[in-house]
C-alpha cells in the first residue's frame, strides 16, 4: 500500500498554484465549495496535495481566462489579486 504523501501547503501557496488570490480561495472556503482542510500546529489551514489539485481543477474551470487588458503587471499583485492602481 502506498504511503500517502505528507506535503502539505498553505493557503496563500494553493492560491498561487490555482492562480486566484488568496482571499478568493478563502471566500470559496466559506462558501463551502470545498471542505475546509485540517490546521497545522499554528492552526493555519494545511492543504494536502490532493486538495490542492482539486482547487486548482475547480479555478481552471470556472475562473475567466484573463483579457488583454487584465495581463498588464501594474492591475496584478501576487496570485492574481487585484491591487489599487497607483497614483
Amino acid at each position: 500500500m502506498a504511503k500517502p504523501s505528507s506535503i502539505r501547503y498553505q493557503t496563500s501557496e494553493v492560491a498561487q498554484q490555482a492562480g486566484v488570490c488568496r482571499r478568493t480561495l478563502l471566500r470559496w472556503l466559506k462558501a463551502g465549495k470545498f471542505p475546509e482542510p485540517g490546521r497545522d500546529r499554528n492552526n493555519w489551514r494545511s492543504f494536502t496535495q490532493e486538495e490542492a489539485r482539486e482547487i486548482v481543477r475547480h479555478a481552471e474551470k470556472y475562473t475567466p481566462a484573463p483579457t488583454a487588458a487584465d495581463t498588464g503587471e501594474e492591475k496584478t499583485g501576487p496570485g492574481g489579486c487585484r491591487r489599487e492602481a497607483e497614483k
